[in-house]
């Protein structure tokens, strides 16, 4: 994948199954379990998913054209992972709570 590709991710698949293995931005899977449960079911490296940021271009990249079908299969698992990496984080108590501390009545307006 190119440098604009800030979420990737691999596909590994045997057969008609696959597993998708998310990376971090140097290209190490974030999972290590998960790329050894994929190496135990002898799945193999089928391409690569990316998605960038910035630009919002995603690229989808098979290791060969027989590996199409199951990057194919494999994309929705990726359409959610950047989906769910991009999903705003929720907000803790600390700004509710900064939020009420200027709806109280001002001592001071009393008068």
């Amino acid at each position: 994948m190119t440098s604009y590709a800030t979420i990737t991710a691999a596909v590994l698949s045997r057969d008609e199954e696959t597993m998708l293995i998310a990376l971090d931005e140097s290209g190490t899977p974030l999972n290590e379990d998960l790329l050894d449960e994929a190496r135990d079911k002898g799945m193999t490296f089928a391409g690569m998913f990316g998605f960038g940021v910035i630009n919002g271009v995603a690229r989808c990249k098979a290791q060969s054209p027989d590996d199409v079908p199951a990057m194919i299969s494999a994309m929705p698992a990726f359409i959610e992972y950047v989906r769910e990496r991009l999903a705003p984080k929720p907000v803790g108590d600390s700004v509710a709570w900064c939020e009420s501390i200027f709806k109280l009545e001002d001592p001071r307006d009393r008068n």
